[in-house]
């Protein structure tokens, strides 16, 4: 199903409009993002209208396309059709959002390639939408298989996954990834399509292999020194920097700080963006209020390790 309304939602060198359903394009208003990254997609949540009127809601590096057209579908990333009288009994309209997840926020393991998460705005309590009718909703979300060094074998077990409230990813419905050639994409018409992330993942049973190591992308930020106390009962300084990405492999585990070129200590803690560790001054082996040079090297739950990153000397 494809209806004339289209809601476009582009992530390239920016967001380029947030459309509302039937509004022309001469009223579309532009917001800037940063464009994707490895394997995955990042970019500032949009908000927008929906209401009764069918409509298909679309993530591209270019909103204004026509996600019809065979030539630019393989830029869409993420395609829901909305059917006709889908918002729940006595609700006539709402705002959404639809944001890309950073694969570094969710946990290691179980996705893929890009997870989005569709949040209400307005109003608030709303859960999702009814699924009713003779025509159901149909959410899509595409990938690129090179990019996520996905093995040809696996492919064909990837299947729409949603992550549940308990932490761990579960598959949506039985319906395998479509494999293509210039288009890859799982898809689901018949599951629980309620508010949530969605992203791609395998069937359960199915173990993604992952030979490759983690990598710091292009244009992380560096290693650099966020603060230090020298006069502390403890010495100590506290280090930041850009995560590194796995890619469709087993996820980031943590982080080895390098001091001098010798491995010193290890942090799993990755929740935040950047990465921040503290190190502290340790009788002989390490005095932090001495001139040192420290590095950082990514570890992925697969035991892979990424090259030494940063070279901070202080």
């Amino acid at each position: 199903m494809r209806s004339p309304n289209l809601i476009g939602l582009g992530v390239g060198a920016c967001l380029l409009a947030a459309c509302g359903a039937g509004l022309p394009p001469e009223e579309d208003s532009g917001a800037q993002a940063a464009g994707p990254l490895g394997c995955e997609s990042v970019g500032q949540g949009i908000d927008f209208p929906i209401d009764n009127n069918a409509g298909t809601i679309f993530w591209a590096a270019d909103p204004r396309i026509n996600p019809a057209d065979a030539t630019v579908q393989s830029q869409i990333k993420f395609l829901f059709d909305i059917p006709q009288g889908q918002l729940p009994t006595g609700v006539s309209s709402a705002r959404i959002r639809i944001s890309p997840v950073r694969n570094n926020l969710l946990p290691a393991g179980g996705h893929v390639d890009t997870a989005f998460e569709i949040s209400a705005i307005e109003p608030t309590d709303l859960t999702g939408f009814t699924g009713t009718g003779d025509v159901t909703l149909r959410l899509t979300v595409r990938y690129d298989p090179v990019a996520c060094e996905i093995p040809a074998e696996t492919e064909p077990n990837l299947v729409l996954g949603r992550f549940t409230a308990s932490g761990a990813w579960q598959e949506v419905c039985g319906d395998p990834a479509n494999v293509g050639l210039a288009i890859s994409e799982v898809s689901c018409s018949d599951g629980d399509l309620s508010f949530g992330i969605f992203g791609v993942i395998p069937k359960p049973g199915v173990t993604l292999e992952d030979p490759t190591p983690p990598v710091f992308p292009q244009g992380s930020l560096s290693l650099t020194l966020r603060s230090r106390c020298d006069t502390c009962p403890v010495p100590s300084i506290e280090l930041e920097w850009g995560p590194a990405s796995d890619g469709s492999g087993s996820g980031i585990l943590g982080y080895w700080i390098y001091v001098d070129g010798v491995r010193n200590t290890f942090t799993s803690d990755i929740a935040t963006n950047p990465v921040r560790f503290t190190l502290q001054s340790s009788g002989t082996t390490l005095d932090t209020t001495q001139e040192h040079l420290y590095q950082v090297q990514a570890v992925d739950n697969a035991g892979n390790v990424s090259t030494l990153f940063g070279a901070l000397r202080t």
